[in-house]
């Protein structure tokens, strides 16, 4: 399952706070769509490649004080290294990026954003529990 993280300054200039969290959202809501088809491996079971928009998770974390040299909005994209994503990382990149255009050209305001692309090598697994019925 890719995880996105939306790292974001709490207020840029020129953006008033309620036009800047309604591009925040409408972000956090289409990224799911704009990232699961870079990140999916035709011909491959969930959780070995296979992605749809359901598996990819969002978080926003709002910088600290302590942020230094950061982008207004940053846009990171963890996920399992395979052979398939490898070879068209740059291009899973500028096809994330020119989707968060879109999301942008709805607000015309001034923003830098970041858009990274994590290629990992890690493990994963997923409990589910469900309370017992009386």
């Amino acid at each position: 399952m890719p995880t996105v993280r939306i790292e974001y300054q709490p207020q840029p200039e020129k953006w008033p706070e309620p036009i800047y969290r309604a591009f925040l959202k409408k972000l956090a809501d289409k990224l799911p769509t704009i990232i699961a088809p870079e990140m999916n491996i035709n011909g491959r079971d969930l959780h070995d490649g296979g992605v749809s928009e359901n598996e990819i998770l969002v978080d926003g974390v709002e910088y600290s004080h302590l942020s230094r040299n950061v982008n207004n909005v940053q846009i990171t994209v963890i996920a399992h290294r395979f052979d398939e994503r490898m070879a068209r990382l740059d291009e899973a990149t500028t096809a994330i990026k020119n989707g968060v255009l879109e999301v942008l050209r709805d607000f015309d305001r001034d923003l830098t954003i970041g858009i990274s692309v994590w290629l990992v090598e890690m493990g994963y697994a997923s409990i589910q529990t469900q309370t017992p019925t009386p």
